[in-house]
């Protein structure tokens, strides 16, 4: 009798710590440079790294930074905001991936917000930002007034075998190999660029491939060596009135396959061998582009006028 007494408390304690440790799960956490992770994360008690700090937040809850710091990697599951606006909020990432949004959950919506991610280090960061999606999965991503620089291979890489939508705003991307790479190997990866800067970057600034549906709006792909690429047959690109200026090329459309790039309002100059190059895709544009000035050719016969 005794001991199934003991078994009856045993199981009644495990139930409520496990209830008591969900219920422990805040909306709103918070993190701090002299923070500590065996915190609560709360406003008087925050937590050190984003790390420490998601998994005392509950999904769709935010993470807010209260100090300058650098907060560290983190593999986000669940819906999340991390939100460093106001602050010197950093994400230093030599040798890894700063933000990894792995997510098998429908509808899944990550915001990262005000917040510098840094790949420098002994050995350079992998990739500032890598979106992941599973089948069945929608997964909506907001990268807003970041700067995202020092990564070998690419500043946001999504690699999406579902639905996936990208969202980058106020945004600079440098220093990086390809400052955007996306592209979905099954359903589509959509990306949104907005006021942003893709400059600098050793690669492309923009490198568009399989399922991709993009557009761009007042922004700039400058000094890389290829400012727009895109590649597939599957690819569409809206851009309008974007900067386009000392890449090699311009805009490459085809590498193979027959994309389709619309320009508007673009100025397309000083690209050191062309300014738009089609190698088996298609580019529409209307009289309101600049596109001169361009070391090997404008190209300005080839750009399709839409009916």
């Amino acid at each position: 009798m005794n001991k199934m007494v003991t078994r009856l408390s045993l199981f009644v304690l495990m139930f409520l710590l496990v209830t008591m440790s969900a219920s422990a799960q805040a909306t709103r956490t918070w993190v701090s440079g002299v923070g500590d992770d065996v915190n609560p994360c709360s406003r008087t008690a925050p937590c050190k790294t984003f790390a420490g700090a998601i998994s005392k937040t509950a999904s769709g809850g935010e993470i807010d930074v209260l100090d300058p710091g650098g907060f560290g990697t983190v593999t986000v599951t669940k819906p999340m905001t991390f939100d460093g606006t106001g602050t010197f909020a950093s994400s230093l990432a030599s040798a890894t991936t700063a933000f990894l949004i792995n997510s098998s959950v429908a509808n899944t919506t990550v915001v990262i917000r005000g917040i510098s991610i840094n790949g420098a280090g002994t050995t350079l960061g992998v990739k500032g930002v890598r979106v992941l999606t599973n089948a069945g999965a929608t997964v909506n991503v907001h990268v807003e007034d970041c700067v995202i620089f020092n990564f070998s291979t690419a500043g946001i890489s999504v690699e999406t075998s579902a639905t996936s939508n990208t969202f980058v705003r106020n945004t600079a991307i440098r220093s990086c190999v390809d400052g955007i790479a996306i592209q979905a190997t099954a359903g589509t990866a959509s990306l949104h660029v907005e006021n942003s800067k893709i400059d600098g970057n050793s690669g492309n600034g923009i490198n568009l491939n399989a399922n991709c549906k993009a557009s761009f709006a007042g922004s700039s792909m400058n000094h890389n060596v290829v400012g727009l690429l895109a590649s597939t047959s599957s690819v569409e690109a809206d851009v309008d009135r974007c900067d386009i200026d000392g890449n090699q090329y311009g805009v490459y459309a085809g590498n193979g396959g027959g994309p389709t790039v619309r320009l508007t309002h673009c100025m397309i100059t000083a690209n050191t061998i062309q300014g738009v190059f089609l190698n088996g895709g298609t580019v529409r544009g209307f009289t309101s582009n600049l596109i001169e000035g361009n070391a090997a050719g404008n190209s300005v016969t080839n750009i399709v006028a839409p009916q």
